[in-house]
């Protein structure tokens, strides 16, 4: 029997979040979506959340945040593991979360 130790977070129940973004990033770069809670990478950029491609350049990846907490995140570019930050602040977001189907 094997069992699996569940994060316990301080606020709600996880729920997955869609992360969207559209940005032409060039060849061989990435976007990946950061922020101080640690389902966001901690703030480390080589811990970030890697979103995934598809045409249009349009961005996108699901986390699972906990369910009415403000959680503040940026995009990032990511190179070769390195990153790019953005000169625009934080987007904070409040979350009450209808899960996916």
């Amino acid at each position: 029997m094997v069992f699996l130790a569940l994060p316990l977070w301080a606020g709600g129940i996880p729920k997955p979040v869609l992360f969207t973004h559209t940005n032409d990033v060039g060849y061989g770069n990435e976007v990946c979506v950061l922020g101080p809670h640690p389902a966001l990478g901690g703030n480390d950029p080589l811990k970030a959340i890697k979103l995934t491609w598809s045409t249009g350049n349009v961005w996108r990846g699901q986390v699972a945040l906990p369910d009415g907490e403000t959680l503040t995140y940026k995009f990032i570019r990511r190179s070769f593991a390195t990153s790019n930050w953005p000169a625009t602040n934080n987007f904070p977001k409040t979350y009450s979360l209808i899960p996916n189907s």
